[in-house]
């Protein structure tokens, strides 16, 4: 009967080992997901920063073109 015991005891010490290494692996995806997530959400925020820059600018080209269809109108025969 102890040496059942015993056999009984290792093949659950076995499987907790088993689901510990499972939980490790796990935590170590998950972990990598984070930093992945991390880095999308950092390119994210300097993709929008670009956008919003080429917006300021865009403004700026439409403002200097009328100021120029302005300037123009001054010259025309």
């Amino acid at each position: 009967m102890a040496a059942e015991q015993a056999h009984q005891f290792r093949a659950i010490l076995g499987s907790v080992t088993q689901l510990a290494r499972q939980v490790e692996g796990v935590a170590k995806a998950t972990s990598e997901v984070n930093a992945a997530s991390q880095e999308v959400a950092a390119a994210s925020e300097e993709q929008s920063a670009a956008m919003e820059h080429i917006s300021q600018i865009a403004q700026e080209l439409a403002f200097t073109a009328e100021a120029l269809q302005e300037e123009m109108k001054r010259f025309r025969l």
